[in-house]
């Protein structure tokens, strides 16, 4: 694919094999023409090929039966699944 035709589509589409495909809000990456996700961009977590927002100040965050935070911003650190500011 070259760059002109990626700024034709909008940033919620990808182009393939000359055609334009939805892709998930929050994915950086789609398997396929269904628009399922395989890969979500910084601050999300993958979940059933869905997109989901880490919890605020949280640097890496994964689903285990809700989504919970693995790391935080400097200054926070984790508690119950969500970052809390340092006192």
């Amino acid at each position: 694919m070259s760059l002109k035709y990626s700024i034709l589509y909008k940033l919620d589409y990808y182009y393939n094999n000359y055609s334009c495909y939805f892709c998930q809000l929050n994915c950086s990456t789609c398997k396929d023409i269904t628009g399922k996700c395989s890969l979500c961009e910084a601050g999300f977590v993958l979940y059933n090929e869905i997109c989901y927002r880490c919890p605020d100040y949280c640097l890496a965050c994964e689903y285990r039966d809700k989504i919970i935070c693995t790391s935080c911003l400097i200054g926070f650190t984790t508690g119950n699944g969500l970052c809390i500011e340092c006192s």
